[in-house]
């Protein structure tokens, strides 16, 4: 990882634990046990944008990945520049999700909101289809949303990395002990 990416990825990290630990008690409880109505509503919302995120995304659905996205969004992708801009997100998102199947199991490890910001860690176990091959890769990484001014929220940040070793090219059709995706997973390409 570059050191700018680095710099970046601590900084943001950073600012999520000290918005979580220094947070009003009554917006702590969700992460200490307890949550209010409105810590409830929130978690509903957030869960309701990151499942309008995840599909978009499947279903390479531009438009609908960019009501999702802050006007000032910033990704950090394992591989190349740091994206800042509903607009450049959306360019990269065209140019690197063309030209392949692509088949993910989400899980949300965690999403804590507090005041106006949430944080959600995550990881995808995604299998990708490309020219005849397949291969499996483990993607772990952190969501950082923003209240919007409606009260819904939208994604401000995505930081992720791709972990080494989980990748494995593979024929497709299952062998060498990976077994074919789901066929109700999206497709891509």
């Amino acid at each position: 990882m570059r050191p700018s990416c680095r710099h970046a990825l601590r900084a943001v990290a950073s600012v999520a634990l000290l918005t979580l630990a220094c947070g009003p008690p009554e917006h702590r409880a969700s992460w200490e046990g307890g949550a209010t109505r409105a810590q409830t509503i929130d978690l509903v919302r957030l869960h309701q944008l990151r499942d309008a995120i995840d599909s978009a995304w499947e279903r390479r659905q531009v438009d609908r990945l960019g009501r999702a996205l802050a006007d000032d969004v910033v990704f950090v992708p394992p591989r190349g520049p740091v994206l800042t801009g509903r607009a450049a997100v959306l360019d990269w998102f065209e140019r690197t999700s063309a030209g392949h199947e692509r088949f993910d199991t989400y899980v949300s490890e965690s999403i804590h909101p507090s005041d106006d910001w949430a944080v959600e860690v995550w990881s995808i176990d995604r299998l990708v289809r490309r020219e005849g091959r397949s291969h499996r890769v483990r993607l772990k990484g952190m969501h950082v949303y923003r209240r919007a001014d409606d009260g819904g929220w939208l994604l401000a940040r995505r930081i992720w990395n791709v972990s080494p070793g989980h990748t494995t090219a593979v024929p497709v059709g299952g062998r060498a002990g990976v077994p074919e995706p789901r066929e109700s997973g999206a497709k891509m390409g």
